[in-house]
Protein backbone atom coordinates (compact mmCIF):
# COMPACT_ATOMS: atom_id res chain seq x y z
CA UNK A 1 0.00 0.00 0.00
CA UNK A 2 1.56 3.44 -1.17
CA UNK A 3 -0.13 5.12 2.19
CA UNK A 4 1.76 2.70 4.33
CA UNK A 5 -1.08 2.78 6.30
CA UNK A 6 -0.95 -0.77 9.09
CA UNK A 7 -2.91 0.40 11.74
CA UNK A 8 -4.43 3.58 12.76
CA UNK A 9 -2.86 6.31 14.33
CA UNK A 10 -4.93 7.47 17.87
CA UNK A 11 -6.50 10.23 15.95
CA UNK A 12 -7.59 8.08 13.26
CA UNK A 13 -9.02 5.05 15.72
CA UNK A 14 -11.08 7.74 17.74
CA UNK A 15 -12.36 10.19 15.22
CA UNK A 16 -13.11 7.14 12.56
CA UNK A 17 -15.07 5.41 15.37
CA UNK A 18 -17.59 8.48 15.73
CA UNK A 19 -17.38 9.50 12.42
CA UNK A 20 -19.36 6.34 11.17
CA UNK A 21 -21.86 6.73 14.23
CA UNK A 22 -22.84 9.71 12.26
CA UNK A 23 -21.61 12.53 14.95
CA UNK A 24 -19.60 15.64 13.64
CA UNK A 25 -16.39 15.53 15.54
CA UNK A 26 -13.98 18.30 16.24
CA UNK A 27 -10.37 16.82 16.71
CA UNK A 28 -7.48 18.68 17.96
CA UNK A 29 -4.09 17.78 16.80
CA UNK A 30 -0.68 18.39 15.80
CA UNK A 31 0.20 18.16 12.03
CA UNK A 32 1.42 14.60 11.09
CA UNK A 33 -0.92 12.67 13.70
CA UNK A 34 -3.16 11.47 10.65
CA UNK A 35 -5.64 13.89 10.48
CA UNK A 36 -6.03 13.42 6.56
CA UNK A 37 -7.09 9.70 6.93
CA UNK A 38 -9.02 10.25 10.11
CA UNK A 39 -11.78 11.92 8.06
CA UNK A 40 -10.81 10.60 4.40
CA UNK A 41 -11.75 7.07 5.39
CA UNK A 42 -14.97 7.87 7.15
CA UNK A 43 -15.75 10.16 4.00
CA UNK A 44 -14.79 7.65 1.68
CA UNK A 45 -16.44 4.63 3.14
CA UNK A 46 -20.36 6.39 3.82
CA UNK A 47 -19.71 7.46 -0.39
CA UNK A 48 -18.94 3.35 -1.12
CA UNK A 49 -21.87 2.26 0.69
CA UNK A 50 -24.23 4.63 -0.64
CA UNK A 51 -23.23 3.70 -4.28
CA UNK A 52 -24.50 0.04 -3.27
CA UNK A 53 -28.14 2.25 -3.43
CA UNK A 54 -27.93 4.57 -5.68
CA UNK A 55 -25.62 6.06 -7.48
CA UNK A 56 -26.51 9.50 -8.79
CA UNK A 57 -24.23 12.39 -9.69
CA UNK A 58 -23.79 15.19 -7.04
CA UNK A 59 -21.08 16.62 -4.54
CA UNK A 60 -21.60 14.07 -1.76
CA UNK A 61 -18.18 15.29 0.58
CA UNK A 62 -16.55 18.88 0.52
CA UNK A 63 -13.36 19.32 2.02
CA UNK A 64 -12.00 22.76 2.60
CA UNK A 65 -8.57 23.54 3.07
CA UNK A 66 -6.56 26.67 3.69
CA UNK A 67 -4.10 26.21 0.42
CA UNK A 68 -3.76 24.81 -3.10
CA UNK A 69 -0.45 22.86 -1.75
CA UNK A 70 -2.87 21.55 1.35
CA UNK A 71 -5.15 20.64 -1.32
CA UNK A 72 -3.38 18.89 -3.26
CA UNK A 73 -2.25 16.58 -0.33
CA UNK A 74 -5.60 16.07 0.81
CA UNK A 75 -6.33 15.00 -3.09
CA UNK A 76 -3.55 12.26 -3.68
CA UNK A 77 -4.60 10.84 0.11
CA UNK A 78 -7.99 10.07 -1.35
CA UNK A 79 -6.99 9.19 -4.53
CA UNK A 80 -4.41 6.61 -3.12
CA UNK A 81 -7.29 5.69 -0.32
CA UNK A 82 -9.92 5.10 -3.46
CA UNK A 83 -7.24 3.24 -5.52
CA UNK A 84 -9.25 0.34 -6.27
CA UNK A 85 -12.38 2.19 -6.61
CA UNK A 86 -11.47 5.31 -8.97
CA UNK A 87 -14.48 3.80 -11.39
CA UNK A 88 -16.81 4.95 -8.21
CA UNK A 89 -15.50 7.81 -6.57
CA UNK A 90 -14.77 11.19 -8.50
CA UNK A 91 -12.58 13.51 -6.73
CA UNK A 92 -11.70 17.11 -7.74
CA UNK A 93 -9.39 19.70 -6.43
CA UNK A 94 -10.16 23.36 -7.09
CA UNK A 95 -7.89 26.11 -6.24
CA UNK A 96 -6.46 29.48 -6.94
CA UNK A 97 -3.96 27.94 -9.40
CA UNK A 98 -6.29 27.27 -11.68
CA UNK A 99 -8.89 29.58 -13.52
CA UNK A 100 -12.29 29.61 -12.64
CA UNK A 101 -13.14 28.80 -16.51
CA UNK A 102 -11.18 25.93 -16.81
CA UNK A 103 -12.77 24.20 -13.13
CA UNK A 104 -16.26 24.85 -14.43
CA UNK A 105 -16.77 21.57 -16.65
CA UNK A 106 -15.11 19.37 -14.16
CA UNK A 107 -17.58 21.01 -11.61
CA UNK A 108 -20.61 20.39 -13.44
CA UNK A 109 -19.44 16.57 -13.82
CA UNK A 110 -20.64 16.69 -9.76
CA UNK A 111 -17.64 14.98 -8.44
CA UNK A 112 -18.83 12.85 -5.64
CA UNK A 113 -15.46 14.58 -3.40
CA UNK A 114 -14.95 18.36 -3.76
CA UNK A 115 -11.46 19.32 -2.36
CA UNK A 116 -10.86 24.05 -2.32
CA UNK A 117 -10.29 26.77 -0.94
CA UNK A 118 -12.58 28.84 0.76
CA UNK A 119 -12.28 31.82 -1.57
CA UNK A 120 -11.79 29.21 -4.55
CA UNK A 121 -15.39 28.15 -3.97
CA UNK A 122 -17.32 31.17 -2.55
CA UNK A 123 -16.56 32.49 -6.25
CA UNK A 124 -17.92 29.19 -7.69
CA UNK A 125 -21.03 29.12 -6.06
CA UNK A 126 -21.76 33.11 -6.78
CA UNK A 127 -21.20 31.80 -10.18
CA UNK A 128 -24.14 29.31 -9.87
CA UNK A 129 -20.62 26.91 -11.12
CA UNK A 130 -20.77 24.88 -8.16
CA UNK A 131 -23.88 22.94 -6.50
CA UNK A 132 -23.74 21.81 -2.44
CA UNK A 133 -27.61 20.81 -2.22
CA UNK A 134 -27.08 17.27 -1.88
CA UNK A 135 -23.74 17.41 0.11
CA UNK A 136 -23.83 14.95 3.26
CA UNK A 137 -20.13 15.63 4.47
CA UNK A 138 -18.46 18.50 5.17
CA UNK A 139 -14.87 18.96 6.49
CA UNK A 140 -12.97 21.31 7.67
CA UNK A 141 -9.23 20.51 7.90
CA UNK A 142 -6.37 23.32 9.89
CA UNK A 143 -10.04 25.25 11.25
CA UNK A 144 -6.94 27.75 12.49
CA UNK A 145 -4.81 28.33 9.72
CA UNK A 146 -8.25 28.81 7.13
CA UNK A 147 -9.11 31.54 10.34
CA UNK A 148 -5.68 32.93 10.57
CA UNK A 149 -5.49 33.44 6.79
CA UNK A 150 -8.81 35.21 6.69
CA UNK A 151 -11.56 33.03 5.30
CA UNK A 152 -13.64 33.97 8.39
CA UNK A 153 -16.18 35.98 5.68
CA UNK A 154 -15.77 32.85 3.27
CA UNK A 155 -16.75 30.33 5.57
CA UNK A 156 -19.51 32.14 6.43
CA UNK A 157 -20.73 32.66 2.98
CA UNK A 158 -20.81 28.81 1.89
CA UNK A 159 -22.81 28.39 5.23
CA UNK A 160 -25.64 29.66 3.58
CA UNK A 161 -25.25 27.16 0.44
CA UNK A 162 -25.05 23.70 2.73
CA UNK A 163 -28.49 22.15 3.06
CA UNK A 164 -29.49 21.77 6.68
CA UNK A 165 -28.92 18.74 7.74
CA UNK A 166 -25.06 17.24 7.36
CA UNK A 167 -21.98 15.47 8.78
CA UNK A 168 -19.23 18.38 9.26
CA UNK A 169 -15.97 17.52 10.84
CA UNK A 170 -13.66 19.95 11.81
CA UNK A 171 -9.75 19.49 12.23
CA UNK A 172 -7.30 21.81 14.42
CA UNK A 173 -4.10 21.66 15.81
CA UNK A 174 -5.08 24.76 18.36
CA UNK A 175 -8.88 25.36 19.59
CA UNK A 176 -8.58 29.32 20.02
CA UNK A 177 -11.66 31.44 20.10
CA UNK A 178 -12.32 31.91 17.09
CA UNK A 179 -12.33 28.19 16.26
CA UNK A 180 -14.50 27.59 18.81
CA UNK A 181 -16.91 30.19 17.65
CA UNK A 182 -16.56 28.36 14.34
CA UNK A 183 -17.20 25.14 15.99
CA UNK A 184 -20.97 26.17 17.48
CA UNK A 185 -22.00 27.88 13.86
CA UNK A 186 -20.70 24.63 12.34
CA UNK A 187 -21.26 21.32 14.46
CA UNK A 188 -23.92 20.11 16.05
CA UNK A 189 -23.20 18.75 19.57
CA UNK A 190 -19.59 17.59 18.28
CA UNK A 191 -17.46 14.95 19.74
CA UNK A 192 -14.77 16.72 20.95
CA UNK A 193 -11.00 14.39 20.29
CA UNK A 194 -8.17 16.53 22.14
CA UNK A 195 -5.17 14.30 21.66
CA UNK A 196 -2.45 14.78 24.63
CA UNK A 197 0.77 15.41 23.23
CA UNK A 198 3.10 12.66 23.93
CA UNK A 199 7.23 13.45 23.83
CA UNK A 200 8.69 11.04 21.50
CA UNK A 201 11.60 9.84 22.38
CA UNK A 202 13.62 10.22 19.56
CA UNK A 203 12.52 14.12 19.05
CA UNK A 204 15.35 16.33 20.16
CA UNK A 205 14.77 20.23 19.87
CA UNK A 206 18.37 22.19 19.80
CA UNK A 207 19.31 25.81 20.15
CA UNK A 208 22.54 27.35 18.53
CA UNK A 209 23.63 31.14 19.41
CA UNK A 210 25.57 32.45 17.10
CA UNK A 211 26.49 35.98 15.28
CA UNK A 212 24.85 36.73 12.17
CA UNK A 213 28.02 36.44 10.11
CA UNK A 214 28.38 33.31 11.11
CA UNK A 215 24.86 31.36 10.20
CA UNK A 216 25.78 30.27 6.84
CA UNK A 217 29.22 28.80 7.68
CA UNK A 218 27.12 26.97 10.60
CA UNK A 219 24.50 25.40 8.75
CA UNK A 220 26.97 24.46 5.95
CA UNK A 221 28.95 22.77 8.58
CA UNK A 222 25.81 20.73 10.06
CA UNK A 223 24.74 19.49 6.55
CA UNK A 224 28.02 18.97 4.82
CA UNK A 225 29.21 16.68 8.20
CA UNK A 226 25.73 14.87 7.81
CA UNK A 227 24.82 16.47 11.58
CA UNK A 228 20.87 17.25 10.50
CA UNK A 229 20.36 13.73 8.19
CA UNK A 230 17.85 13.07 5.76
CA UNK A 231 15.10 15.30 4.62
CA UNK A 232 15.25 19.29 5.98
CA UNK A 233 13.52 22.24 5.67
CA UNK A 234 14.96 25.32 6.63
CA UNK A 235 12.59 28.40 7.37
CA UNK A 236 13.99 31.95 7.11
CA UNK A 237 12.40 35.80 7.88
CA UNK A 238 12.18 36.83 3.86
CA UNK A 239 11.96 35.53 0.71
CA UNK A 240 15.36 37.21 -0.05
CA UNK A 241 17.14 35.53 2.49
CA UNK A 242 15.86 32.25 0.45
CA UNK A 243 17.78 33.09 -2.27
CA UNK A 244 20.60 34.10 -0.47
CA UNK A 245 21.28 30.83 1.25
CA UNK A 246 20.78 29.10 -1.77
CA UNK A 247 22.99 30.30 -3.78
CA UNK A 248 25.28 29.88 -0.88
CA UNK A 249 24.50 26.10 -1.30
CA UNK A 250 24.87 26.07 -4.54
CA UNK A 251 28.60 27.33 -4.19
CA UNK A 252 29.07 24.02 -2.29
CA UNK A 253 26.84 21.50 -4.86
CA UNK A 254 24.45 21.19 -2.21
CA UNK A 255 20.73 20.73 -3.99
CA UNK A 256 18.22 22.85 -2.84
CA UNK A 257 14.97 24.49 -3.81
CA UNK A 258 13.14 27.47 -2.48
CA UNK A 259 9.68 27.84 -1.46
CA UNK A 260 7.94 31.13 -1.16
CA UNK A 261 4.77 32.95 -1.73
CA UNK A 262 6.61 34.77 -5.09
CA UNK A 263 6.47 31.43 -6.99
CA UNK A 264 3.43 30.29 -9.41
CA UNK A 265 1.10 28.18 -7.05
CA UNK A 266 1.75 25.55 -9.58
CA UNK A 267 5.52 25.97 -9.10
CA UNK A 268 4.71 25.75 -5.31
CA UNK A 269 3.12 22.30 -5.56
CA UNK A 270 5.53 20.89 -8.22
CA UNK A 271 8.68 21.77 -5.65
CA UNK A 272 6.63 19.90 -2.69
CA UNK A 273 6.63 16.76 -4.95
CA UNK A 274 9.88 16.61 -5.66
CA UNK A 275 10.88 17.23 -2.04
CA UNK A 276 8.33 14.41 -1.18
CA UNK A 277 9.84 12.05 -4.04
CA UNK A 278 13.60 12.80 -3.04
CA UNK A 279 14.75 14.83 -6.46
CA UNK A 280 16.26 16.82 -3.17
CA UNK A 281 16.45 16.74 0.65
CA UNK A 282 16.75 20.30 1.39
CA UNK A 283 13.58 22.88 1.24
CA UNK A 284 14.50 26.51 2.08
CA UNK A 285 10.85 28.43 2.80
CA UNK A 286 9.64 31.41 4.35
CA UNK A 287 6.13 32.44 5.52
CA UNK A 288 3.51 32.30 3.05
CA UNK A 289 1.69 36.02 3.02
CA UNK A 290 -1.16 35.11 0.65
CA UNK A 291 -4.16 34.44 1.33
CA UNK A 292 -4.80 31.87 -0.67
Amino acid sequence: MKLKWFAPTPVQALCILNSLKGKDVLTKAKTGSGKTGAFAIPVVQRILSQKDLKNENSIKALILAPSTELCEQIRVVFTEICFYSSHQIRILRISPDESLQAQEPRLGENPDILIATPGTLVKHLQRESADLSALQMLVIDEADLILSYGHKADIQKIKTYLPSVLQSFMMSATLSDDVTELKNQVLHNPVLLELKEVAKVNLKQNVIHCDEKDKFLLIYVLLKLKLVPGKTIIFVNDIERCFWLKLFFERFNIQCAVLNSELPQNSRVNIIKQFNKGLFDLLIATEETNNE
